[in-house]
This record gives C-alpha cells, structure tokens and sequence, in this order.
C-alpha cells in the first residue's frame, strides 16, 4: 500500500525568469517525489514554464493573471480570481504555495472560500467537484509596501499584504528585517517562518570563456549584475555611478525588463553608452558571473537576492544596497560592501576603491564565498520547507 502523496500547488504571478521564479523552480524539481507532487500555476510569461515542462513538473497556465493593468490594459482582478477558483476546484491541492503579491492575494481569497464551501454550494458546484480543506503558505518576497510609492499606496498594499498573510496559514520571510516588519502585524506573528534561500555550488564558465560569450575586452575592468531591468533594481543609479568612474571602467547588465528602453536611453544621454553591454536575457546566467570583476545590485527592495549568494558562491566581492535581505547575507564590511540606496556618488567611490584595490577584492570575494557555502546552502532551504509542508498536515 502507497502513502498519499502531498500535492503541492505553487502559485505565481509571473512566469518569467526573476528571483521569485527561481525560487518556486528550486523547490518543485528537488522535492522528495515519493512524498510530494508538485504543480506551477503561473500567468504571463513562458521561460519558468519552459524550464519546468523540461525538468519534468506539470504547469498551469492562468490566462487571466497579470502582474498589472500595464502589462494588459484589459486585465481584471475578478477574472484572475474566478480562474483561480476554478483551478483550486479542479486540483483539489493538499498545500498551496502561494508567491508574488497579485497572485498570492487572490490565491489566498479563492483558498479561504473553496475551504468554506459548505456555504455556498450552489456557486461552487460542490457536488461535481468534491472539495477538500488546502492548507496555505505564503512566501513573502520582500514586502512590496516598501517599494517608493505614495504614502496612500503604500497603505493600500500594505492592507493587501496584511490580509494575505492573515489568510495564510504559514507566512514565509526570506530576510530578519522583513521578520521584523511581519511579526508588527497584528496576529500574524505565530505564523512566521524566517527560512533563507539556498544556493548550490557550480562550477560556471572561465573568465575567459565567459567574457568571450558577453563579447566583453579580456583587458577591461567589468562591473556586472543580473537583474530584472525594472525600478526596483536600482539600475538607473548604477549607470548614474558610471559616469563618475574612471572610463576603464565598463557594466555589463545580463537581464530584461520593462525599463530597458529608458535605462538605455539614459546611458546615451549621460554619455556612457559606449562602456555599458546591455546582454539581455541568458538562461543559466549565473554560469557567466567569473565575466565580472565585482558585482553590484544597487536595489531598492529585495527579498533574499539569488544573484548576491550566486556572485558569493563564485568567489565575487560585492558592493550592494544595504537594504533588508541583502544585509542577511553581507552582515558585516568583512565580507562585503554595503552603501545608501539611490546614492551614486556613494555607489561610485565604493566600486572605485575595489577599482584600485586588487587585494581587498580578492579578502572580500573568499571571505563572502565562505558565509554562502555556510549559511545559504540550498540543502538547507529544501530541508527546511519539507518539514513545513509536513508540519502543515498536523493543524
């Protein structure tokens, strides 16, 4: 006789390629397949359900969900949450894993209604379709109420994010200071799990190699990061802190997004276009960070960055925001350096002094290799959730 297998259905808004993406990515091909099955509902996008589809994990396209009214001006919210209520009908999940604002917040509306369905039978249909109780967790990748926005806003996204976790029955964080800011919430602060993301060690492309790729001079000294091109990555400030560096001094950008025109056009205005690759999207970018001689990500907000524990895993020294998520990994000057968002006369003399000084480059890059492997392995991540997920079929 078999035990039941757990089925695990992530939810997420974006099926692009993003931190979030790749954390959803990580957890649904390692998970122990005699004890789970996992299932990916995602909106627009295709490059997560390409790479799922590959590792052999069912996805789920849900037409009616986009990120914003941007991205489909006829998007409805109602359309989204009804698509989702059919597809918790239909799959019937022992757990739902719910990720990214927009999706998690429907998710979490949609959950709490199908678990409910002894009062509304007539708009559940649930005689067609036997209902079961799914149990919720919601990862939290970096509060979205922190982003620069109006006060007004702010305060809308934080009820909205506040009323997500409140339905959750686990709320995930992926740094102390988003911890911090959850356990504020009233009622909130039982459910909370601090579990960091995890990387594995690879072995990636040569510098030679990788610059070859990137079309990159062997001889010129490389900033790079990888990122999605959008506000909250703090590229313009990046670009912003180029023209004050020396012209030896090139950025390589591996990534897309919506702000890719205006970043570019900001680099021609400034006048540094010449010393900027814009490489676009690379699977497995990753393998091409050895291209850079130090990596920069000069966000705005963040959750727990992939790409910090991805350069530190390669033995990069990093300048980075030292905002929440990005200071659990750089918690102290000995392993890397942490300047004021938004600040490129502060960005730039912290790129130049590793510029100048080799040596300190070289301390930084082991020292941050050395805390990765130690505290952000992904065996670790994946343990973590699993017992979770467990814990979750006791309450």
């Amino acid at each position: 006789m078999t035990s039941h297998k757990q089925k695990i259905l992530y939810i997420i808004t974006k099926g692009n390629w993003g931190g979030a993406q790749r954390y959803v990515f990580d957890l649904a091909t390692h998970l122990p397949k005699k004890q789970f099955e996992p299932v990916v509902a995602m909106g627009a996008g295709t490059t997560l359900s390409e790479r799922l589809t590959q590792a052999g994990i069912r996805t789920i396209h849900l037409a009616k969900l986009f990120e914003n009214r941007k991205v489909q001006p006829g998007a409805s919210d109602f359309g989204a949450f009804f698509e989702i209520l059919h597809l918790l009908k239909t799959e019937r999940p022992d757990i739902i894993h719910l990720n990214s604002s927009r999706a998690s917040l429907l998710g979490a509306l949609a959950s709490r209604i199908v678990s409910a369905s002894t009062f509304f039978p007539h708009l559940l249909n649930a005689k067609r379709y036997p209902l079961n109780v799914s149990r919720l967790i919601f990862t939290a990748h970096g509060w979205p109420f922190k982003e620069p926005r109006s006060a007004f806003v702010r305060i809308l996204i934080w009820l909205a994010s506040y009323l997500t976790a409140f339905l959750a029955h686990r709320v995930i964080v992926l740094s102390q200071g988003d911890y911090e800011l959850a356990g504020k919430m009233p009622g909130i602060s039982k459910k909370l799990s601090l579990l960091y993301n995890g990387v594995e060690a690879t072995e990636g492309l040569s510098r030679t190699d990788a610059r070859a790729r990137l079309t990159l001079p062997m001889e010129t000294f490389v900033i790079g990061t990888i990122a999605e091109l959008n506000r909250n990555k703090g590229i313009s400030t990046l670009i912003e802190a180029l023209t004050l560096l020396p012209k030896e001094v090139h950025l390589c950008l591996i990534g897309d997004g919506e702000d890719r025109q205006k970043l570019q056009t900001l680099a021609h205005f400034r006048g540094v276009a010449d010393r900027i690759q814009f490489a676009g999207t690379i699977a497995h970018a990753d393998a091409y960070l050895r291209a850079f001689d130090l990596f920069v990500l000069p966000s705005l907000k963040e959750g727990l960055p992939y790409t910090v524990l991805e350069a530190g895993i390669q033995g990069l020294p990093v300048v980075a925001s030292g905002i929440s998520g990005i200071r659990d990994i750089i918690s102290t000057p000995l392993v890397g350096v942490l300047v004021v968002p938004r600040g490129p006369q502060k960005l730039a003399e912290a790129i130049h002094t590793l510029f100048v000084q080799k040596d300190l480059r070289e301390t930084l890059g082991t020292a941050l290799k050395e805390r990765v492997e130690k505290l952000f392995s992904f065996e670790r991540m994946l343990q973590e959730t699993v017992t979770l997920y467990k814990s979750l079929s006791t309450i």
